[in-house]
């Protein structure tokens, strides 16, 4: 795990460029650094090491080929890099071995098998880019799900990368200006929307794609659009899942998902650091801890933050699995005060506007992990492969809903709105006191997010559920919305040169690049197609992106056995019959969890990583929060409308409706345009 940065076809190219881009990612490599520039002055390569395997100066980036044709810079782990060992030795291929590192395993592959199947032939999370100085072409790969960041921007005459688009602004020639589709899907999902970045001259590489850029024979890079390439396609992998399913048993499905994460499990636990989990004490990090400790020696460090509110507090959970397990569990609890401390570090460890409140915990959860250990499995994933969010549920019953006339729908939205968010909570306390049942946990949020879907249009339903404001359009200022116009208006007029005048902005540019390929139909029900929007928008955008960012901002390395692809490829031949064959999703992982967990994970509610975000901002929280979201702020910031957004704080703060969740977005750019 580390940092990665260049700058590819501009002559003359000063050193002190590519050092301050790559100081810019000292954060996520504390153990060292490294630049390469070619002799004829157009590349230059930066990097910033987290040593995790082969902590010597074998390991040390960036490397070059024993050939001396590549040069590679790489963020990343690659699993499966002493099997690409074997396959080399194998084939008579092999170099001679420098070290034990995964890099070298990668750049040997490189050379042998070229850049596209070296990526293909990956089993890990990865970014890098690959300098072939006899062809003359730089080439980027990202893994597959989208794990490890990788920003690409135009500079004058050239390309820049980085791991952060901190690094980017770090260049001179880099043009900082924003991007207003970008922003308006910011503030209305909380995350910048992959492949695009909030600055028009930036995108970030797609998951699963690889891009060669040629340089001329002055060292430039060649005109022209930006085309990526898929090596492999989630989008397909759902289709072709669709079309052939699995057709074993329930309990034959248990025992090969069982196969599968025990080898991703055993994979990704080698490291020559210290090593350790997040354990939420819900059914996917339990999971993983399980297997995980069932392949250790010893005990496991486990990690788990929580609150000192009931209704967001996991630590009861985590302790009682971790007891059950035997891992060596540490615990935090995060206090509005305590919880303040990391607020104020938002802006400098997320390079982009990034708004999922959750980010708070997991800043907190990883500082907490760093002081033991230096790589941490987690369980993410489980839910968007095996069907775990209450919101899949929500989109089959609500589509039903939407086949009503909007005559119907929009009174009922009303009627819900009416309603504030902690009258519903209450109202569910006293009837689960009642009946003994335990209730939905904050059904209020819900109910309310259920009236922006009643209130939206058919074919948008998983989108309503997805956002965090659904008015964000009325919230976006005139100049802002005449931006959105007048770049629509660009598009419109040169629809086929996506990388001259008319693109608005670099990550349209990959955007048509990749449209050109063949795209299969989408699954047909509305639960599989929600699940193909998590995976290629929810899970990159914002929960991957917020692991990434809080973990290297202490320079911790996440590691997320549930995404390895063989698991994915399984989870989507799996049918919704086997999926939810309880009457509730994730049946296979829950299934698998009961063989491997003693006694069974304990009762509790589905929670996430919540955070009691609305009752901060109406109480001490409060101040600040009125700081950034008054007038004079809200003009300095000049892309909402300040009355919108004056009138949505003063009814959450009267209580009439629980708006945190699109107040926060605007909280969030108002501090990232303030980050140094």
């Amino acid at each position: 795990m580390c940092g990665i940065a260049g700058v590819f076809g501009i002559d003359a190219l000063p050193r002190a460029s590519i050092e301050a881009m790559t100081a810019c990612l000292a954060h996520r490599g504390p153990d060292g650094t490294g630049v390469w520039l070619d002799p004829d002055g157009t590349v230059a390569l930066g990097h910033r090491r987290l040593a995790i395997l082969d902590p010597s100066e074998a390991g040390a980036q960036p490397m070059v080929s024993d050939c001396g044709r590549w040069v590679v810079v790489f963020n990343g782990e690659i699993y499966n890099h002493r099997a690409l060992r074997a396959e080399l030795e194998r084939q008579g291929r092999a170099p001679s071995w420098r070290g034990h590192s995964d890099t070298e395993s990668l750049l040997a592959a490189i050379a042998a098998w070229g850049p596209k199947h070296a990526a293909r032939a990956s089993v890990g999370m990865f970014a890098w880019a690959v300098w072939d100085r006899i062809g003359r072409t730089l080439t980027f790969a990202r893994d597959r799900l989208g794990e490890k960041p990788l920003a690409l921007a135009r500079v004058r005459g050239g390309l820049a990368f980085a791991s952060e688009t901190s690094a980017l602004r770090a260049h001179p020639g880099f043009d900082p200006r924003l991007d207003p589709h970008a922003l308006a899907a910011y503030l209305r999902f909380g995350t910048v929307q992959s492949p695009h970045s909030i600055h028009r001259d930036a995108a970030h590489l797609p998951a699963g794609c690889c891009l060669t850029v040629p340089l001329d024979a002055r060292g430039r890079v060649v005109p022209g659009p930006l085309r990526p390439e898929r090596y492999w396609s989630l989008a397909r992998l759902a289709h072709d899942g669709h079309r052939e399913p699995f057709t074993g048993s329930p309990e034959q499905a248990v025992q090969r998902l069982e196969n599968l994460l025990t080898e991703a499990v055993d994979g990704q636990r080698v490291a020559d650091r210290p090593l350790g989990a997040f354990l939420s004490g819900g059914v996917d990090s339990s999971l993983v801890t399980a297997i995980l400790q069932r392949q250790s020696a010893g005990p496991v460090n486990t990690f788990c933050v929580g609150f000192d509110d009931p209704a967001h507090d996991e630590r009861s959970f985590a302790r009682a699995v971790a007891a059950r397990l035997g891992t060596r569990h540490e615990e935090l609890c995060l206090t509005a005060g305590e919880a303040a401390r990391w607020r104020d570090r938002l802006s400098a460890v997320y390079d982009e506007p990034f708004a999922d409140s959750s980010q708070l915990p997991s800043l907190a959860l990883a500082h907490l992990a760093r002081s033991r250990v230096v790589v941490a499995l987690t369980g993410d994933g489980g839910d968007e492969l095996f069907q775990g969010y209450d919101r899949y549920r929500h989109a089959a019953r609500v589509q039903a809903l939407m086949r009503a006339p909007a005559s119907v729908r929009k009174p009922l939205a009303r009627l819900l709105w009416r309603v504030p968010a902690r009258a519903w909570d209450g109202a569910a306390r006293a009837v689960s006191a009642v009946t003994g049942r335990a209730s939905v946990a904050r059904p209020g949020d819900a109910l309310h997010k259920l009236a922006r879907v009643l209130a939206s249009q058919p074919q948008a339903v998983h989108r309503a559920l997805l956002a965090v404001n659904a008015e964000s359009d009325a919230w976006l200022s005139a100049d802002v919305l005449a931006g959105l116009n007048h770049a629509d208006e660009a598009c419109l007029a040169s629809p086929g040169d996506p990388g001259g005048v008319g693109a608005t902005s670099l990550g349209d540019e990959l955007l048509s690049g990749l449209r050109s390929e063949e795209v299969p139909e989408a699954p047909p029900g509305i639960v599989e197609r929600a699940m193909l929007a998590d995976g290629l928008g929810y899970l990159p955008d914002d929960l991957l992106v917020k692991v990434d960012r809080a973990a290297m901002a202490h320079g911790l390395e996440t590691r997320v056995p549930l995404l390895d692809h063989r698991i994915v490829e399984f989870a989507w031949q799996l049918p919704a019959s086997v999926r939810t064959l309880d009457g509730h999703g994730k049946w296979p992982l829950r299934a698998l969890l009961a063989r491997v967990l003693p006694d069974g994970l304990p009762r509790r509610p589905k929670m996430g990583f919540g955070v009691p975000l609305a009752d901060w901002l109406r109480g001490p929280w409060r101040e600040w929060a009125e700081h950034g979201l008054s007038e004079a702020r809200l003009r300095r910031l000049g892309v909402v409308d300040v009355a919108a957004v004056r009138n949505a704080w003063q009814r959450h703060l009267e209580g009439r409706e629980s708006l945190h969740h699109a107040l926060w977005p605007v909280l969030m750019l108002d501090a990232w345009t303030e980050a140094p």
